[in-house]
């Protein structure tokens, strides 16, 4: 089904970690939908067909392990980890969060009432609204001007957009799966196989049109004023090159 997979046997300690990572972020957010790339991540473990997501923390506290889902612009991460005599408890666990998810209305809605209480105390951090600005200077009308969502399009977002997101980019053709630990590589080459590849299909990407940073040719400065700030918060930066440039 095209998924890339990297094995990484490492017999030092009786532990193993996976992360999946998949070719997508919020560079695909719709404008009015800001934070569903990274809401969907989110709420990867929250529930999915076969547990609640109390099951899956406590199915995660018995192998001695962790699972965690991020999201950045371009790609969302899916980790997980567990003591190594575990491996097929693991491989099951990232397989039923990644394929079942049901995204459930009452852990969204918790979900999007503390991102809305995290985004209003990020605004009284100078940090925070010297990156916004920055970004919006740097990138002008490019996803990456976008540092965070607004509450207004994180109320906005329902179940069915992070369903419809989900099924839309979660594709093994457009995702990595790197394994590190204490594994048998012949093994675990077969159980990711059982597990990865029968049932996830590849697809396409919608194809995307996104617009060029636009081009600084001159030195400029911008002030955002914060009335009783003790600090200052200072940030000076341009694009760089393209990462498929020759001289990167």
């Amino acid at each position: 089904n095209g998924l890339a997979v990297q094995l990484v046997e490492d017999h030092r300690f009786p532990f193993m970690t996976m992360a999946l990572g998949v070719k997508i972020g919020s560079a695909e957010d719709p404008k009015d939908k800001l934070g569903l790339a990274d809401m969907t991540a989110g709420m990867l473990n929250e529930g999915t067909t076969t547990k609640k997501s109390k099951e899956i923390a406590d199915e995660v506290d018995f192998i001695g392990g962790a699972l965690k889902a991020t999201s950045d612009y371009d790609f969302t991460i899916l980790s997980g980890s567990a003591l190594s005599r575990y491996s097929d408890r693991l491989v099951n666990i990232l397989g039923d969060v990644i394929f079942h998810p049901t995204f459930p209305e009452n852990e969204l809605a918790l979900a999007k009432t503390n991102l809305i209480e995290e985004l209003a105390m990020k605004r009284s951090e100078p940090d925070f609204l010297v990156e916004e600005r920055f970004n919006k200077v740097l990138f002008g009308n490019h996803p990456y001007s976008v540092v965070a969502p607004t509450p207004a399009t994180v109320e906005r977002l329902t179940r069915k957009d992070l369903q419809d997101f989900h099924d839309t980019y979660y594709l093994p053709n457009e995702s990595t799966l790197v394994v590190v630990g204490d594994f048998d590589s012949a093994k675990m080459k077969d159980t990711i196989a059982s597990k990865f590849g029968a049932t996830w299909k590849s697809g396409t990407l919608p194809l995307t049109e996104t617009q060029a940073a636009p081009k600084q040719d001159s030195r400029k400065i911008y002030l955002v004023n914060r009335p009783g700030s003790v600090q200052s918060s200072i940030r000076i930066g341009n694009v760089g090159i393209r990462r498929s440039d020759p001289d990167y």
